[in-house]
């Protein structure tokens, strides 16, 4: 996978990105370990470092010690991924992987910096990847970070009074998709990015695809 992303030279962002997405399928998909294994520092550290140490430097060229030594594995090179496959998998599709494609990385770290409290559940995870598939995000008064930042706050407020566990995929989604209607009505009436007579009418366009 890495020699089909340029390995052994320098890849560039598309192919960082390829090669990303490629790993976590197969680290999640090969691996066939429980999360209790995977959140385990030493196995990542082997990888990297003893078995892998040249795909390793080559993603990341003189990296920080915990890109590599498992000591946060929301940054490290191969444990990271086979986190972010774990959490958008979804087994009953014919394609279990495929919300991997829905957010960037920087975006889904959003999600994962938040774990204790919302990044640890993938039945949530994946109740928010649907909710921003129904999303568009195009012009120039919305951008699909501070939205997410914003979305997941309003979520973290939630938390101590819903239990998400308990609903099943179709309210949860009905939920979430109203906290992101609020969340977009909110982020453009602020600071007045969209005349108030226009911020109902701007964010419809962002859930063209939810009311199709």
């Amino acid at each position: 996978m890495a020699k089909d992303s340029g390995f052994p030279e320098p890849p560039d962002v598309k192919q960082k990105n390829s090669f990303d997405l490629r790993l976590a399928v197969a680290l999640h998909s090969e691996m066939r370990i429980s999360p209790a294994e995977a959140a385990s520092g030493d196995i990542w550290a082997f990888l990297a470092l003893i078995v892998l140490p040249d795909v390793a430097h080559w993603r990341y060229p003189k990296p920080p010690g915990d890109r590599v030594l498992g000591s946060d594995l929301t940054r490290h090179v191969l444990g990271r991924m086979w986190w972010r496959a774990q959490l958008v998998y979804a087994p009953a599709d014919s394609d279990p992987y495929t919300a991997l494609h829905v957010l960037g990385e920087a975006a889904f770290d959003q999600i994962y910096a938040r774990r204790a409290a919302l990044g640890g559940s993938p039945h949530l995870i994946q109740s928010i990847l649907r909710t921003w598939k129904q999303m568009n995000f195009a012009g120039p008064d919305l951008t699909e970070r501070d939205v997410l930042r914003d979305f997941l706050k309003r979520l973290l407020r939630l938390a101590p009074f819903v239990v998400f566990e308990a609903l099943d995929s179709r309210a949860l989604d009905e939920e979430l998709l109203a906290i992101a209607k609020e969340t977009v009505i909110g982020y453009l009436s602020f600071g007045g990015r969209v005349p108030a007579t226009e911020v109902e009418s701007r964010a419809a366009q962002v859930f063209v695809s939810a009311m199709a």
